[in-house]
Order: structure tokens, then sequence, then C-alpha cells
């Protein structure tokens, strides 16, 4: 029964998006062993572009993708959200069409998710009878996907820094590797997930020791990208370390192999990401405030084109005939 799903794995890994989305539904029951925040990812590339079909097959590693409500959109209250953050504790969850929302309320709570799910708890509520609800803890790894990126150069630097955000190929899978997945995963789902939480109970050393080493090693991600926002790092870090050892004990590949496909990968999405100087408001606001300027130019003294009027100095300045 694995050998299909095996086959199907080995024959996309080495995509760079693929990479990434398969890591850090895998990263999600490590989060809190290596200590560092919740990851949450972002897919954006044209519809029909396998973005969905990506998402089903990293989610198949652990559960049914077709089942209902698996692959939530954001038609969701924000107490919904926080409910199935919840539920998916040390479990990756996945929402779709991230950026369809039309009303306010709903572009509210796209903005605001980088915050509240790498911040780990959601809203406090009070209840009708007095005191406080129980206030909703979330821990694990966050993927979702849309046709645009869910930030932009106005957008506050907490989201940039919190969220990684990357453009995928508008043809992710070729159109028989897409219906080979749906194919395959249609049957074969969940056949990871009870043995992967198995393993890393029985490896937490090996697991901390490959993450420290791929953070801050002499080829750790902060030593060769020292520029680039911690976080990111952190999560990167969590997701190759992830990636290596799911290749190696359930793909059966040779470490050398499995670190040929997880590094080129890591370090080419690395460099994708924002440096820590690009998120700062006050390096984002430049190209702000000149596309406002170039927008509303009755409002600013233009430059005017002195080419036909007279000669004059300054006097302490002297044309050529005149001495001192």
């Amino acid at each position: 029964v694995f050998e299909g799903p095996l086959d199907l794995l080995l024959s996309l890994i080495h995509k760079p998006i693929v990479f990434a989305v398969i890591g850090t539904a895998l990263a999600a029951p490590l989060v809190h062993i290596f200590r560092c925040s919740n990851i949450a990812l972002h897919i954006f590339a044209n519809t029909g572009s396998g973005k969905s079909t990506l998402n089903k097959l990293a989610l198949s590693l652990f559960a049914n993708p077709n089942c209902t409500a698996a692959l939530p959109t954001i038609n969701a209250t924000k107490a919904g959200l926080e409910y199935f953050f919840a539920s998916h504790r040390d479990l990756p969850s996945i929402i779709e069409d991230i950026d369809s929302s039309n009303d306010d309320r709903s572009k509210k709570l796209v903005r605001d998710l980088p915050y509240q799910f790498v911040n780990n708890t959601g809203r406090l509520r009070a209840k009708k009878s007095g005191g406080n609800d129980i206030l909703l803890d979330f821990r694990g790894s966050l993927i979702t996907n849309g046709e645009r990126p869910l930030t932009s150069d106005s957008s506050a630097g907490g989201g940039k820094r919190r969220l990684i955000e990357l453009k995928a190929d508008d043809n992710i899978f070729s159109a028989s590797q897409a219906r080979l997945i749906h194919s395959t995963i249609k049957d074969n789902f969940g056949l990871f997930g009870r043995d992967w939480i198995s393993y890393i109970q029985s490896h937490v050393d090996a697991l901390r020791s490959d993450f420290h080493n791929y953070s801050f090693s002499d080829f750790g991600f902060f030593t060769q990208f020292p520029s680039k926002i911690p976080l990111h790092l952190y999560s990167l870090a969590a997701i190759t370390t992830s990636f290596i050892h799911f290749c190696v004990h359930f793909l059966h590949l040779d470490q050398d192999t499995a670190i040929k496909y997880a590094i080129p990968s890591a370090i080419h999405i690395i460099r994708s990401l924002p440096d820590e100087v690009e998120i700062a408001d006050f390096q984002r606001s430049k190209s702000f405030i000149r596309d406002w300027i170039d927008m509303h130019p009755k409002h600013f003294m233009q430059p005017t084109d002195l080419s036909d009027a007279p000669y004059t100095y300054s006097p302490y300045t002297y044309p050529d005939n005149v001495t001192t």
C-alpha cells in the first residue's frame, strides 16, 4: 500500500515549492520540541496552478484531505478559525483561497491571521454568565494559498515578519502529475502521520541537534544569511530538518541525497524572502511616498525647465570673463 505514495513523493520532492509545503506540514509536531514560533506559510499563484493539489498532498500525509472541512476557506468566523487551529494542535492547518474574501470583516480577518496564529493564542472573550471564556492555544504550522500575497508594501512589518510568502509557478504540476496525485491520495491517506509522530518521539535529540546545526553552525542559515528575518530562518531550519529526516526514514533516501534535495531548495527560498531592512517602516515608506507623489502631482512643486532662461550667477561664483 505504501509503494504508490512513496513513488509519488519521490518524483516531486525536488521542487522547492513542494519542499516548502510538505516540510511545513511535517514540521508542525516539532514546533514545540524546537521551541520556535508557529510556522505560517502562504503560497500564491494564478488559479489552476496546482496550489490546492499540493495542499491535499501535504494533508494526505496525516489525514483524508477530501473529508468535510479538511481544507476550509476564509469563509468562516474568527471564532470558527480559532477552534479549527486549536483542534489541529501539533498538526498542520490548511486554509484554501484565503484572499478570496470581499467583505471588510473577512479582509480584516485575513490581515490579522499571521499575527493570530504565530502568536499562539486566540482572542480573549467574555462569557455571558460572567468571567472569561477559555483562551484557545495554537501550536503547529499553518499553510494558506491564494492568487495574491497576503501582505503589501503598506502592511505592518509584524505581518511580514511572521509570514513566509512564496510565489509558485503557474504550473506546479503537469496535468499527468496532478491526475496521479489525486488518484493516489484518494485511497492512500494518513499513512505517515502516526509513524511520523512516533519517529519524532524516539529521535528528539537527533532532531534538535540537526535543527541547531541548520540554524547556527558554520553552514547554518543564520551564518549564511545574517541580514534575513530570524523568524523566517528558524522556520526554514525546522522545515529543512523535518524534510530531511522524513526523506531518510520514510522515503528511504540516503542522507546525502536527502540533503542535496533539501538544502538548495531552502537556500532558494531564503534568498527570495525580504531582509530585515526591507520590512523596516522607514525603508518601505520610501516607495509608498514616491508613488503617492507621482499620483498627486498638483500638491507638490514641480521642477522647472530653465534651459531658455537668461544666465544669472550667484555673488559667490563668477563667469569666466570676470576676475576678482
